[in-house]
């Protein structure tokens, strides 16, 4: 893990998701990677609602804070519970975000989250969601679009354009091939989004023919 967060910040990323999982120690994970990236290098933790309890994710949540790089977790508790998020409230030192369910108005109501964490769809749907984002002062962190370079930079165009997406997630790095002749750079935490007509980015079609199943 800690060779992860290395490899992140040496990519251009200041935002690092990590998954909090039962077999391994999140706190012990937290202090490994802290002590290899740069003071502004952040970290939000998603424990996929494998920490249980109100009371058990509070004593994860209180040792992440001890960690100046850690900002936020994501679905401490069973997801979108809102009782046990009710039981969070007001107790967390990092901020909490939660995925976005059929109903997330009693969540932005009783002021339980920070953000709304959503895998998708983009187009239409994401736009509705981003302006609700936008007038409810919720913010959301999208992790969709990360399946090719093409969705890669259609999300971040969404990004840009709506106020109310705060973080979107990237993997490009990771896949055998993002299909697209420009590389994602991200710099100092960003990505510059492409100036030119259309998405800005160009289908690479010698990945597209080395990938045909035929």
């Amino acid at each position: 893990m800690a060779a992860e967060a290395k490899l992140g910040a040496s990519l251009g990323y200041r935002i690092h998701k990590v998954k909090a999982r039962p077999w391994q120690d999140p706190l012990e994970q937290a202090a490994a990677m802290c002590a290899v990236v740069p003071k502004e290098y952040r970290f939000w933790a998603d424990a996929n609602s494998n920490w249980g309890s109100p009371s058990r994710a509070l004593h994860f949540i209180n040792g992440l804070a001890q960690h100046h790089n850690y900002f936020a977790v994501e679905s401490p508790v069973q997801y979108r519970n809102v009782d046990s998020f009710r039981q969070l409230k007001g107790k967390s030192p990092l901020k909490i975000a939660e995925h976005m369910g059929e109903d997330p108005m009693v969540f932005i109501r009783e002021g339980l989250l920070q953000a709304f964490v959503i895998g998708g769809p983009l187009g239409r749907t994401m736009a509705r969601r981003a302006l609700m984002a936008e007038a409810t002062g919720v913010p959301l962190w999208v992790e969709y679009g990360t399946q090719s370079g093409i969705a890669q930079v259609y999300q971040a165009q969404q990004a840009a354009a709506y106020p109310g997406i705060e973080y979107c997630i990237s993997v490009t790095h990771c896949l055998a091939d993002d299909l697209v002749v420009e590389p994602f750079r991200v710099e100092s935490g960003y990505y510059t989004v492409p100036a030119v007509p259309g998405l800005g980015v160009t289908l690479d079609m010698a990945a597209v023919e080395k990938f045909r199943v035929k």
